[in-house]
C-alpha cells in the first residue's frame, strides 16, 4: 500500500485484548511459565505494532493504560512477571513527533531523525522500511523522552507494574544507550528486567542488558538438531559462549527457536524427532542441565534409571542423569558448570569439586577388611619388595596413572604407589574426598529469582 508505505497484511486483524487475555491466565499459569511476555501494545498503524504512533498510549483495539496496571497485579497475583515490547529503536511514520519534523526544517523535533534525499521516503529508515523512521539516540531529547525522565516511556510503564523490557533490535542501540536504559529501568524499579534481541554474537552484550534474545544461539540450536553440527562442535561453541558471558547474565536470557523473523521450526527442522530435540535443546543450553542429551549413534544405550523425560524425546534421544548422590548422603556440595567430555554427547553439569557424603552414626558403608586371600598376600608382597628396593638405595617408579603419556619413565612427576594403612574416619562415615576448589556462581541480588531459568 504505496500511500501509507506498509504492506495489506500488516493492517489485517483478528481481534483479542487485554481483557480478554485475563480471563485465561488460569491457562498461562497451567502452562508453567515465570513470566508473561507481550509483544507491541502501544498505539500503531498496523498490527505487529513495531511502529509506535504513541508510545504513551495502548492501542484502541487493546485496552488502555488502566487495563496494562490491571493484567500486571493479576498476574502479580499468580506469581508471575509481565514484560513488555520496547521499539526505542525507531517509531511509525504516523507518529505526530515525525509528522511534525517532516513538515518544517524548523520543527523542534527536526534533529530527531536524520532527514536526506539520500534515504527512502526522505528519512532514514530501518531496513529501509520507510513506514519505521530512526531514531536519533545522539539528541538527549530522544533518550530523556524514551527512558531518562521520570515521566519517560520506559520508567512510566514500570510504575504501572510492568516487571520489564524486551528491547527490540537492541544491537542497533549500541552498548552505550543500552547501558543507560539498563540503569534507568533499575533506578526505577530494582529488579526489573532488560533483554536485548542481539544478532551479533551475545556474549559481549551481557551487561548493557541483562540477558540476550540470542540469534547465534538460535541457529546453534537448528543446526544441531538437523545434523549440520556435531554435538562435539556445538558444544565447544556453547563453552566458549559460557566462558566469555557472564553466567548470571545468560540465566536471564531467552533462548528461542523460532519466532516471526525465523522460517518456523516446522520447517527449519523437518524431521519430527528432531524438532523434539530441538525443543528439549531450547530448554537446556543457557541453564545447568543435570542431563546427558545424546544424539544418534551407538552410544546411544537407552533410558537410563532415573530419566523422567525420555518418553517426550522418543527412541534415538534419551538422557540420563548426571549425578547422582548415596541415598544415604544428607548434603553435597557441587561445583562450577563443565562440559561434558563424551561422544556424542551435548551437555552441561555441575562436577563435583567437593563431594562430602555425610552419614549418620552407623549409617557409613564400611569395606570389610581383606585379611587372607590371594589378593591380600600379593598386595602385602609387592609392598614388602618395594620398600626393600628402596632401602637398598633403589629408585621407586610410579606406576602409570591415567595423567601419564605414552613414553613416560620412571623420571615422570608422581609418587610410587605404596599401600598405607587407613586410619578409621572418626564418624564412622566415609573419608572426604577434595579435588579442586569449587567455584561459587556469580549471584545479582538485583534480579529476582522468577527471571533465571529454573535449573
Amino acid at each position: 500500500m504505496e500511500e501509507v508505505r506498509v504492506y495489506s497484511h500488516e493492517i489485517d486483524f483478528w481481534g483479542g485484548d487485554l481483557a480478554s487475555l485475563r480471563a485465561r491466565l488460569d491457562h498461562v499459569v497451567g502452562l508453567g511459565v515465570d513470566v508473561l511476555y507481550l509483544n507491541p501494545i502501544c498505539s500503531s498503524y498496523t498490527n505487529h505494532g513495531y511502529d509506535a504512533i504513541d508510545y504513551l498510549e495502548i492501542a484502541p483495539w487493546y485496552g488502555t493504560r488502566a487495563d496494562v496496571a490491571a493484567l500486571a497485579e493479576d498476574l502479580h497475583g499468580r506469581g508471575l512477571k509481565l514484560v513488555l515490547d520496547g521499539v526505542f529503536n525507531h517509531l511509525g511514520r504516523a507518529n505526530p513527533l515525525f509528522l511534525e519534523a517532516a513538515s518544517s526544517p524548523e520543527s523542534a523535533h527536526r534533529d530527531w531523525f536524520d532527514f536526506g534525499e539520500q534515504y527512502p521516503g526522505g528519512a532514514r529508515s530501518w531496513m529501509l522500511a520507510e513506514n519505521l523512521p530512526e531514531l536519533v539516540h545522539e539528541n538527549p531529547a530522544v533518550t530523556d523522552y524514551l527512558w531518562n525522565r521520570p515521566d519517560s516511556v520506559v520508567r512510566s510503564y514500570l510504575r504501572d507494574g510492568v516487571d520489564g523490557w524486551r528491547l527490540d533490535v537492541a544491537s542497533d542501540l549500541g552498548f552505550r544507550y543500552l547501558e543507560d536504559l539498563t540503569n534507568a529501568a533499575h533506578t526505577e524499579k530494582p529488579g526489573s528486567l532488560t533483554v536485548g534481541e542481539i544478532a551479533p554474537y551475545g556474549a559481549e552484550w551481557l551487561g548493557p542488558v541483562d540477558g540476550v534474545l540470542s540469534w547465534n544461539l538460535r541457529r546453534i540450536l537448528v543446526e544441531t538438531a538437523n545434523g549440520r553440527l556435531s554435538a562435539q562442535h556445538a558444544q565447544r561453541i556453547l563453552a566458549r559462549l559460557y566462558a566469555d558471558g557472564d553466567y548470571e547474565h545468560l540465566l536471564m536470557s531467552w533462548v528461542f527457536v523460532d519466532n516471526h523473523d525465523t522460517p518456523r521450526l516446522l520447517d527449519a527442522v523437518p524431521d519430527p524427532g528432531a524438532q523434539r530435540l530441538a525443543r528439549v535443546l531450547q530448554a537446556h543450553p543457557a541453564r545447568q542441565p543435570e542431563r546427558l542429551l545424546r544424539g544418534r549413534g551407538r552410544h546411544d544405550r537407552g533410558r537410563g534409571p532415573g530419566d523422567a523425560g525420555a518418553d517426550a524425546l522418543g527412541p534415538a534421544h534419551r538422557g540420563q542423569p548426571l549425578v547422582r548422590l548415596h541415598p544415604r548422603a544428607h548434603r553435597a556440595a557441587l561445583g562450577a558448570p563443565r562440559t561434558a567430555r563424551r561422544r556424542p554427547a551435548l551437555a552441561r553439569h555441575r562436577a563435583p569439586d567437593r563431594l562430602r557424603a555425610v552419614h549418620g552414626p552407623g549409617g557409613g558403608r564400611r569395606r570389610r577388611p581383606r585379611e587372607s586371600g590371594r589378593g591380600a598376600g600379593d598386595r602385602a608382597r609387592s609392598a614388602a619388595r618395594l620398600q626393600a628396593h628402596v632401602h637398598a638405595g633403589g629408585r621407586a617408579r610410579a606406576r602409570p596413572s591415567h595423567r601419564s603419556h605414552p613414553g613416560d619413565d620412571g623420571d615422570h612427576a608422581g609418587t610410587a604407589r605404596v599401600p598405607r594403612a587407613r586410619a578409621p574416619h572418626p564418624g564412622g562415615g566415609r573419608v572426604q574426598r577434595r579435588q579442586a576448589s569449587p567455584v561459587a556462581p556469580v549471584t545479582s541480588p538485583s534480579v529476582p529469582p522468577s527471571f533465571r531459568l529454573r535449573s
